[in-house]
């Protein structure tokens, strides 16, 4: 269990006051009953050439612009990255932000709030363009369709909506299955189909064209918090060799009519903290893993490794070809519940992602295998963070979208929704 560094969340403004300052704190969680350490960066001169920054009680600055501050602290050897956001969007909701995601061209974002309103809006200025009105309740996720002109929502109302990014218009309304709030969505290739999570405990298939349940994929004895889909590929030796197990001895599987669905992973992360993947096509378990909570959020990082967070604070990864072996069981990070996880391309090839917490902070994590450790962990993969966002204010930090661009967007509590530029800062 490593330690970790806390900054001010608007250090960013802090330091660059009369008389700057901004306070920093190391958390040991490494060690029990261990106290936090506490210190100030304090602005010492600015000017065109240099900025002379200095730390107190063993923090150092290593370097430092005005978006972004690397600190180390000697003693217990950790050094962090921190990275405030670029622009702060105030005005598209009045309350909290509960979910987001951003157009594969990323020029337009969707999201929803408390208050039940959903807006598209440009990513550019943070104006709204669109109000889709027609849930009732509040909108638990909103996703926007491969082509970046469609939004698909899932409210409260037991209902998903099918929208036009363009005029607001919606097509259709695809209901009549759940008994309860819709959690969680997904699309198949395309968008032809799509799949929802309950917390009646049930996945359901849908045909978007006709807005018809198409099957009952699942049904589970708990809440199914998140779900998320992957294509196994002709790489991946040891998966196919699992799934050819799995799959083939089912005498009553017609593959010729489920041939689309074929080889894809659907992974389920439960209230009663199960961890459960599918063949789509078959409907088979592949394994239920069984982790110490509530399972949060759960998203595949690659067709054979599978990362849960938990509403204790815990990263798991999982080994999906070797049936769900815990490869890293990461409870050091944060006490604090992961309310979000995006699956990161910022380090290609390594592994990486980005998790959110419930007390504000927004992690980029790099996965370390014990070649690239050297002898720090003898043995064991790790999660290594690579940097953090700032700007939440201790405020929960519901989501966190990466986009094709090296562009991250986070929405909270707060109500804002906050861009950060990072590509070039690896």
């Amino acid at each position: 269990m490593s330690p970790f560094l806390v900054i001010q969340s608007d250090w960013n403004e802090a330091l660059w006051e009369n008389n700057g300052k901004c306070w920093i704190m190391a958390k040991q969680t490494h060690m029990k009953n261990a106290s936090s350490l506490y210190g100030d960066l304090i602005m010492r001169s600015c000017d065109q050439d240099h900025i002379d920054i200095i730390g107190q009680a063993g923090f150092e600055v290593l370097n430092v612009t005005k978006s972004r501050i690397r600190v180390k602290h000697a003693m217990l050897d950790i050094t962090t990255t921190f990275v405030s956001p670029c622009n702060v969007f105030h005005d598209i909701h009045n309350k909290s932000v509960i979910d987001m995601d951003i157009s594969c061209g990323g020029g337009l974002g969707v999201s929803t709030s408390t208050d039940g309103c959903m807006f598209i809006w440009d990513t550019t200025t943070g104006i709204a363009r669109r109000k889709l009105e027609g849930h009732a309740g509040e909108v638990n996720c909103c996703r926007f369709f491969p082509s970046g002109v469609v939004v698909l929502s899932g409210g409260s109302d037991t209902q998903m909506k099918i929208w036009s990014a363009i005029d607001g218009s919606c097509p259709r309304t695809l209901h009549g299955s759940h008994q309860c709030g819709i959690l969680s969505m997904e699309m198949v290739g395309r968008g032809k189909n799509v799949l929802s999570v309950s917390r009646d405990g049930c996945v359901y298939l849908w045909e978007c064209a006709s807005g018809e349940c198409v099957e009952q994929i699942a049904c589970e004895k708990s809440e199914i918090n998140s779900c998320h889909l992957t294509q196994v590929q002709p790489r991946d030796v040891a998966l196919l060799q699992l799934l050819k197990e799995v799959v083939e001895n089912d005498e009553n599987m017609e593959f010729s009519d489920s041939s689309e669905y074929i080889g894809k992973l659907l992974a389920l992360g439960c209230q009663n903290g199960n961890v459960e993947v599918l063949e789509l096509s078959s409907k088979k378990s592949l394994f239920v893993r069984k982790l110490d909570d509530a399972v949060n959020c759960c998203r595949f990082l690659s067709a054979d490794r599978l990362l849960a967070g938990t509403y204790t604070g815990q990263l798991v990864l999982l080994d999906v070809a070797s049936s769900g072996k815990m490869l890293i069981n990461d409870t050091s990070s944060s006490a604090s519940p992961v309310l979000s996880i995006c699956p990161s391309q910022l380090l290609l090839p390594a592994l990486a992602f980005w998790a959110s917490y419930r007390d504000g902070r927004c992690v980029l994590y790099r996965i370390l295998n014990t070649q690239e450790q050297g002898d720090s962990h003898p043995g064991e993969d790790i999660f290594q963070i690579e940097l953090e966002l700032t700007g939440s204010d201790c405020d929960s930090i519901y989501r966190v979208v990466e986009t094709n661009t090296g562009i991250v967007y986070t929405c909270g509590r707060d109500g804002k929704v906050r861009k950060y530029k990072v590509k070039d800062l690896l």
